[in-house]
């Protein structure tokens, strides 16, 4: 975590309070440095290892790997917690000691939250995947040779085309970031100068997301919980991660407390819809998930929702948002188009013009057919939103 970052993260417990931070390990270019305070840290310093403490919650939040976790007592996982103080306790400050066994007393004491839970169960959906160096570098290695041009064609047309002219030197977040793939291939931060963060659930996906966008920042939080001040950035992503969410329009709530006056708010996300295959998973007799996931075209979960695209549209109204670009897309014909490739070789299926012809295609359902029956689609939305007063 570079220090500059540390102006801009607040406690997720009390959301109060500046950060003291001790570094154990600290990149300062192509220098190594060891045990800095924090008046001893430049502002590009890159903190390898460390400990940020809140005194006036009496937190402490570790940075392992230039990552910092920065969850509440509700969700975090106080066995990892513990684990990864251990190796530099020793070597704090002796009133950072102190915080921090007093900090892990307490998560142990606490009682886990209906939240807490379902952020730990996220946690380790998306960490089982990527639990070794091993299955971390060959995912890594996937993300460099294989563009997922499905998702980058449309990201890159209805989202990130119009960011591009205003990201320069501006703050970037993005929630749910994952392995980064998206941002990597289509809006890379050395490419167009800006400062990126990315916060996810997974630890062991942001290890992957580090190295694939070294120069970013990137924060283990929850999407519910976000540990930012209020205008802390000038646009703020999602990629496929609201519909995750047990309230995603109340996290949309809390995101446009972190969005600077004329930032930008954006998203892809699936949308609820009419039910085309109501009843269906009872006369086959089958469970309605199997259905779902033989319908769906990427990784499903058990946490897998949608978002009320009608609601979202309305907090739009209501908070002085300017739509620069809205798509619904994604016909019932689309998805069962990629149901069949699932059956032609993943250079084909995968490549850049069998991409173009189904979006070709989908465009052309939406505007025909589509409109016998909303049964038919749209099942997905996209669109990029202004913060202002709208004139």
């Amino acid at each position: 975590m570079k220090k500059k970052t540390i102006d801009l993260i607040t406690c997720p417990n009390l959301h109060k309070g500046s950060f003291t931070v001790y570094a154990k390990e600290v990149l300062r270019g192509s220098k190594r440095l060891q045990n800095l305070n924090q008046k001893e840290l430049n502002i590009d310093d890159d903190i390898q290892t460390g400990v940020l403490i809140n005194e006036l919650s009496g937190s402490a939040y570790p940075i392992i790997h230039s990552i910092a976790v920065l969850m509440a007592d509700d969700d975090v996982d106080g066995g990892f917690q513990k684990k990864e103080f251990a190796p530099f306790f020793n070597d704090c400050p002796v009133k950072f000691q102190e915080i921090i066994k007093k900090y892990l007393e307490r998560i142990e004491k606490n009682q886990k939250s209906t939240e807490g839970t379902w952020n730990l169960e996220e946690m380790r959906y998306y960490d089982k995947g990527v639990d070794t160096d091993e299955q971390r570098e060959n995912m890594l290695a996937d993300i460099k040779l294989r563009p997922i041009w499905r998702l980058f064609i449309p990201r890159k047309n209805q989202i990130t085309r119009f960011l591009e002219p205003h990201c320069r030197n501006n703050y970037l977040l993005e929630i749910g970031c994952g392995n980064a793939r998206t941002i990597s291939w289509i809006l890379p931060p050395a490419q167009f100068n800006y400062h990126y963060i990315g916060i996810d659930i997974s630890f062991k996906r942001l290890l992957v997301a580090k190295r694939n966008i070294p120069e970013g920042d990137f924060i283990q939080a929850s999407a519910c919980n976000l540990p930012f001040k209020n205008d802390s950035f000038h646009s703020i992503v999602s990629f496929g991660m609201l519909h995750h969410l047990p309230r995603s329009l109340d996290c949309l709530r809390d995101l446009d407390a972190k969005i600077k006056d004329n930032g930008f708010l954006a998203f892809h996300e699936p949308i609820l819809k009419p039910k085309l295959f109501a009843g269906l998973e009872s006369k086959l007799r089958v469970e309605k998930s199997i259905i779902k996931k033989f319908l769906t075209s990427y990784e499903y979960n058990e946490h897998d929702n949608e978002i009320d695209s009608e609601g979202f549209l309305v907090w739009v109204k209501k908070s002085d948002y300017k739509i620069i670009n809205l798509k619904y897309y994604n016909s019932v014909f689309k998805t069962f188009i990629e149901i069949l490739l699932r059956f032609l070789p993943a250079k084909i299926r995968g490549s850049k013009l069998m991409v173009k012809i189904i979006t070709a295609l989908d465009v052309m359902c939406l505007k025909t057919i589509c409109k016998i029956s909303k049964r038919l689609g749209p099942h997905a939305i996209i669109g990029v939103f202004k913060k202002g007063k709208v004139e």
